[in-house]
C-alpha cells in the first residue's frame, strides 16, 4: 500500500477559499489517476474543501488546533512562519493516520501541485526495502500559461512535492507534535534526516511532479513576494533573471504532459464524481 498525504491550508488564511478548493480538486484528481490504484490519500485540513470529486481511496482528517493568524494584505515573514508550522502539524498528523493503512511508502503532496500517474506503479516494481526517492527532475508551471519549464536537476530543492519515503524510516517521528517548527514542513528536511541516519534516498528516474506557481495561494513562490520594493535589490534581480531564463527555456505544455500529470485549467472542472 502507498499513501499520499495532502496538508490543506485553512479558509481563514486563504486569499480565496474558492481558489484553494479548485486547486486542491485538481491536485486530488491528479493523484487519483495513478495507473496502479493500490493507494490511499489522506487529506489533513481544518475545513473540508468544497469540491465535486469523490474517490474511494480518499479520506479526510479534520483538525481543531488553532489556525495561524495571517494579514492577507501584507506578506509578513513571522506570519508565514506560523503558516509553515500549521502545515508541518498537518503533515505530522497525516503520518500518524497513515499508520492505519500499513503503507510501504508515503509521499507528501502540496495541495496545489500535480504528480505523475506512474509513481505508485514505479514503487510497486522496486524492492520493498528501498529507502525512497527524490525528484531530481520536475516541471515548474505558472498558472494559466501554455508553456512549462522542465528543471533537469535539483528540482527537489525548489518543490516540496518531491519525496517518497519508506514509511518505517519516518514513523515513529523524531519530533513531538508541540515541538514542530517551520523546518519540519520543509520536505527536504526529511531527506536530510534520512541521509544522516545512513538511509539516503535515490533519484526518481523520471520527472515526478509539477510545481505550480503564481496561483495566489502558494505560501512562498509568488512573484509579488520577490518584486516588492522593500525586498533587497540583489534578491529581486536574482528572481527576475531566473524568471527570464525559465521563460526562454520553457516548452509547450503538451497533451502527453497534461495526461500524465492531470493538469488542466481550473475552469475546466470535470463533472464526474467517481472513477
Amino acid at each position: 500500500m502507498f499513501v499520499f498525504i495532502v496538508p490543506i491550508k485553512s479558509a481563514q488564511v486563504s486569499n480565496s477559499w474558492s481558489q484553494v478548493c479548485k486547486l486542491f480538486e485538481r491536485t486530488l484528481r491528479s493523484i487519483c489517476q495513478q495507473t496502479n490504484q493500490n493507494f490511499k490519500v489522506i487529506c489533513v485540513c481544518h475545513e473540508k474543501p468544497e469540491i465535486d470529486f469523490i474517490h474511494p481511496c480518499v479520506s479526510y482528517l479534520q483538525v481543531d488546533f488553532p489556525i495561524p493568524y495571517w494579514n492577507k494584505k501584507n506578506f509578513v515573514r513571522s506570519e508565514n512562519h506560523n503558516q509553515c508550522v500549521d502545515k508541518g502539524r498537518k503533515m505530522w498528523l497525516g503520518l500518524a493516520e497513515a499508520k492505519n493503512f500499513n503503507p510501504s511508502h508515503i509521499m507528501f503532496v502540496d495541495a496545489d501541485d500535480c504528480i505523475s500517474n506512474r509513481i505508485v506503479e514505479f514503487v510497486r516494481q522496486q524492492d520493498s526495502d528501498s529507502n525512497g526517492w527524490y525528484c531530481d527532475q520536475g516541471y515548474e508551471y505558472e498558472e494559466g500559461k501554455n508553456t512549462i519549464f522542465l528543471r533537469q536537476q535539483k528540482f527537489n530543492q525548489k518543490c516540496g512535492t518531491s519525496y517518497i519515503f519508506r514509511f518505517d524510516l519516518v514513523f515513529p517521528q523524531w519530533i513531538e507534535f508541540d515541538a514542530i517548527t517551520r523546518d519540519y514542513q520543509r520536505h527536504q528536511m526529511f531527506g536530510k534526516y534520512l541521509a544522516e541516519k545512513g538511509t539516503p534516498l535515490d533519484p526518481l528516474p523520471f520527472p515526478g511532479s509539477i510545481y505550480m506557481t503564481d496561483n495566489q495561494e502558494n505560501i512562498w513562490l509568488q512573484k509579488s513576494f520577490f518584486t516588492q520594493s522593500d525586498r533587497p535589490v540583489k534578491e529581486q534581480a536574482k528572481f527576475i533573471v531566473g524568471d527570464f531564463y525559465k521563460r526562454i527555456k520553457s516548452q509547450k505544455l503538451s497533451e502527453d504532459i497534461k495526461q500524465e500529470f492531470g493538469i488542466m485549467p481550473l475552469h475546466d472542472k470535470v463533472l464526474q464524481k467517481t472513477m
